[in-house]
């Protein structure tokens, strides 16, 4: 994946307007406020705030101008599966903006910044299409993981997640054990190291404040499940991760 243009547009820039051409690259843009109208393909597709719209390569893009539209728009080479949809409803995570602060920071202090927004972008991907399979989910998985990634600050205990989503804790481990190949509690400690190794990269928290907000009490037990999911150590990955923005 090449990232050849990164564009976070404000709300109180005009979104500029684009003629009838072929599109020369992939795009796919996020608005985060207000709404963007494209044609693609001769189709009228508007894209609301939440939504996302991905412009494949050798299609035909055209875009009318709008004011008050904040945006974040990546171009970008690279082969996309073809299930991966032109217009992406609802789409725009907590994961995702957070990234996009990323983005803003990389692009605002280094001259050769498109690498590191490479891995950005993929990371992005990531999370669009485990978000493509949640909505093909059993909607008990669908909600047991939602409930999980809305309150990783809190203590979560299978029996708190089986009250929360109306079913016993035995049904609610055997199904997600059956849909997912792990189990419930697994889950939560995956997903807290993957917001963990978010907030590292941001680089606003201290470690320890970091392991409170994505649930961990003792930050001893933090690291050692931190290594074991990524081969780091909280203070070695942060390093690496700032090794790597130099």
């Amino acid at each position: 994946m090449k990232t050849i243009y990164y564009r976070h547009n404000k709300a109180q820039q005009p979104a500029k307007s684009i003629g009838k051409e072929i599109c020369p690259f992939n795009e796919l843009t996020f608005v985060l406020k207000g709404n963007l109208k494209y044609i693609i393909n001769d189709k009228a597709i508007i894209v609301n705030e939440n939504d996302c719209i991905f412009i494949r390569s050798g299609s035909y893009r055209e875009r009318s101008l709008e004011k008050g539209c904040d945006y974040v728009s990546f171009n970008f080479e690279s082969k996309i599966e073809k299930n991966f949809p032109v217009l992406f409803k609802d789409c725009l995570t907590s994961e995702i903006k957070l990234l996009f602060n990323v983005c803003d920071d990389i692009f605002e202090k280094y001259y050769e910044w498109s690498e590191k927004i490479d891995n950005i972008l993929k990371l992005i991907f990531q999370i669009l299409f485990d978000k493509i399979a949640t909505n093909q989910e059993n909607p008990v998985i669908v909600s047991i993981k939602r409930l999980i990634k809305e309150n990783l600050d809190k203590k979560l205990t299978l029996s708190f997640i089986a009250n929360q989503v109306g079913y016993s804790p035995n049904h609610c481990e055997a199904l997600f054990k059956k849909e997912t190949g792990n189990s419930i509690l697994s889950f939560v400690n995956n997903e807290r190291i993957e917001k963990s190794k978010l907030l590292i990269a941001e680089g606003l928290l201290p470690l320890k404040e970091i392991a409170e907000v994505v649930g961990f009490d003792d930050y001893n037990y933090f690291s050692r499940t931190f290594k074991i999911k990524t081969g780091y150590p909280p203070t070695k990955y942060r390093d690496y991760i700032n090794k790597k923005a130099l």
